[in-house]
């Protein structure tokens, strides 16, 4: 994928070890998201599974897959102590795609809330023709 300022020690995402930078991970987005069942199980909104005699209900901790407002096409939240809490999303915006990563965000919703500033920005500045797709 050309991610030459990445290094992963595991596959996990668990490991302290592992850093990618922000570009690294546009990179890892836009390959993903060519792949439907990704695309897929990154934006169900919940999952219920029968487990034995018992049903248990997952939910994506991206609560914006759930919005009418979002178009998402791939998501993936995460947090370790080291990196924080972090969202990558490929999202449809102003009828564009466009890759947001979220990095070390301060606070649980934070990530959700600057995606949600990101979104309304980008839809102003393309709108009204301020902003080249191409330059950000």
């Amino acid at each position: 994928l050309g991610m030459s300022q990445s290094h992963f020690e595991d596959s996990t995402g668990l490991n302290g070890g592992n850093r990618a930078s922000a570009m690294d991970l546009v990179r890892m987005v836009q390959a993903a998201h060519e792949y439907e069942r990704i695309r897929e199980f990154t934006t169900t909104g919940s999952h219920v599974a029968e487990l034995g005699r018992k049903h248990v209900e997952f939910r994506n901790t991206n609560a914006l897959v759930r919005s009418p407002d979002w178009d998402i096409g791939l998501s993936k939240t995460g947090y370790i102590r080291e990196a924080g809490r972090c969202l990558v999303m490929h999202a449809r915006i102003a009828a564009r795609p466009v890759v947001i990563v979220l990095l070390d965000g301060d606070g649980k919703y934070t990530r959700i809330g600057d995606a949600g500033r990101i979104k309304k920005w980008l839809e102003t500045k393309w709108r009204g023709g301020d902003l080249l797709a191409s330059n950000v």
